[in-house]
């Protein structure tokens, strides 16, 4: 072990290769803990289980833990993924300043950029990536890929959504199995579900609207049910 850092990795006895860095970092570690890399003021500062190996844990108060296995998880940034407590968590990827903050019990999920995924708690299996992509989620299943993609509001369970592109599904809240591609596509969409939207800002006739298809640049749908293809300054399909 290696141990930098007044009390770092402080209560090891039996834990094998640890690189411990920090202010009282990897400070509780002592059931056998081993092969970890933890970085940072705090990081890793509550972990206490002897199944808590092979962890990535950098930054300030990142990946405290608890007394339950963390188990090859890559934590990166201030505040990331610092709320498992007593929980479990395999495989999780938290990378960007509270990213996965307030995180227990949701397994398989992946949040890369400032405050991706930020409120998930105990929703499973998203894939966040972007500044504050998935902020507000609170559903599961759900893949949102760019600035403010799926940021929503907290005020429903948004599952097995996919957006890809800056703002899209920007204002998501409990709708599910909507699919939106293109800057600021599906925008629109709070509780509507089984949607279909590609293009830059293309989008539903509404909030509410189910079963709706928009393809091209700036297209809005026509009503559920469905398809619009192309936007009013279309002239002809060919």
């Amino acid at each position: 072990n290696i141990a930098i850092g007044y009390d770092a990795g402080k209560s090891m006895t039996d834990n094998n290769s640890n690189i411990v860095i920090g202010y009282q970092s990897f400070i509780s570690a002592d059931a056998g803990e081993s092969n970890n890399i933890v970085i940072g003021e705090s990081a890793g500062s509550d972990i206490n289980d002897t199944n808590s190996d092979d962890n990535i844990i950098i930054g300030k108060d990142a990946g405290i833990g608890g007394a339950a296995a963390m188990i090859g998880c890559v934590v990166i940034g201030k505040d990331a993924m610092n709320s498992t407590l007593s929980n479990a968590q395999t495989g999780t990827i938290a990378i960007g300043s509270s990213a996965l903050t307030a995180l227990t019990t949701g397994a398989g999920n992946v949040a890369i950029g400032y405050q991706a995924g930020e409120d998930l708690t105990d929703e499973a299996n998203n894939t966040l990536i972007g500044y504050q992509a998935g902020k507000n989620a609170n559903g599961a299943g759900s893949t949102y890929i760019g600035q403010g993609a799926g940021i929503g509001a907290s005020t429903g369970a948004d599952t097995d959504n996919v957006a890809v592109g800056k703002d899209s599904l920007g204002a998501i809240e409990d709708g599910t199995n909507n699919t939106a591609v293109g800057k600021a596509a599906g925008n629109t969409v709070t509780s509507g579900s089984n949607n279909t939207v590609i293009g830059k800002s293309a989008n539903v006739s509404a909030g509410s609207s189910t079963n709706q298809t928009a393809i091209g640049y700036g297209t809005t749908g026509t009503g559920d049910n469905e398809i619009a293809l192309g936007n009013t300054s279309v002239s002809a399909i060919k």
